[in-house]
């Protein structure tokens, strides 16, 4: 079963600042809380194809980028026990500000049909989490290299 979502927020940042931050890994526990650290697994250049190692607390996963268009989005895909799963970082310049909007597709099979509810519940949840935590970092004007 296919189901998605999408959810967006204004942040005060121009686009390329916002591309900046959030495709620097290194970043991610700042607006990712539940990660320790991502890193990239394969060598050369971040881009479409490259394999990202994601380490929380409890799970390691291995994410390919399936979509990557510099300053505008980029696509993060999973597929394991039966779920498929894409998350979608896409920005739009409104004025000097961004709009970022994130979109998930997950699709579901066997037995994880059962648990769709409460995964897509956490996983609003979650995105909802990291949109903040992305617009209060830039918007406090940490320092950008």
């Amino acid at each position: 079963m296919k189901t998605s979502f999408s959810s967006s927020t204004a942040i005060a940042r121009p686009p390329h600042d916002v591309w900046k931050f959030i495709t620097d890994f290194n970043n991610a526990p700042l607006w990712m809380s539940d990660v320790k650290r991502v890193h990239q697994l394969d060598e050369g250049e971040l881009g479409r194809g490259s394999i990202l190692r994601y380490e929380s607390e409890n799970a390691a996963q291995n994410l390919i980028v399936s979509y990557w268009e510099p300053d505008k989005c980029f696509t993060l895909s999973l597929n394991e026990n039966n779920i498929s799963k894409n998350s979608s970082y896409k920005l739009e310049a409104v004025g000097k500000d961004t709009l970022l909007q994130l979109e998930l597709t997950l699709d579901v099979k066997g037995m994880m049909l059962f648990l769709l509810p409460f995964v897509m519940w956490s996983a609003k949840r979650r995105a909802r989490r990291h949109r903040r935590n992305i617009k209060q970092v830039l918007e406090l004007n940490i320092k950008m290299d």
